[in-house]
């Protein structure tokens, strides 16, 4: 938590169960440090909600929000004209020698 501060990008994963709160109150404490905090929960006060699928069970509820998260993100590159199935300096192939 030391090294955010303004300027510094964070998404977080508030699953509806035990730690869902603790994670909204992190989120908002790193929001007050004016980062961009996106976090998938209403709970909060002050950070961004992400929409996300939920299912209503803490043991699944994670499985939905990682999904959702890759739709999103497949969303934002697309929409920047990216690929996000081929990344800047990240090569997929694992080469044997």
């Amino acid at each position: 938590m030391s090294i955010v501060g303004s300027g510094f990008s964070v998404i977080a994963f508030a699953a509806e169960d035990a730690a869902g709160n603790a994670i909204v109150e992190v989120a908002d404490n790193l929001s007050k440090k004016e980062a961009g905090v996106f976090i998938t929960s209403e709970k909060l006060t002050r950070a961004h909600t992400l929409p996300v699928a939920r299912t209503g069970h803490p043991l699944t509820d994670p499985i939905a929000l990682i999904t959702s998260f890759y739709v999103l993100v497949e969303q934002i590159a697309s929409g920047m004209g990216k690929n996000p199935d081929v990344p800047r300096h990240l090569n997929k192939v694992t080469e044997t020698v």
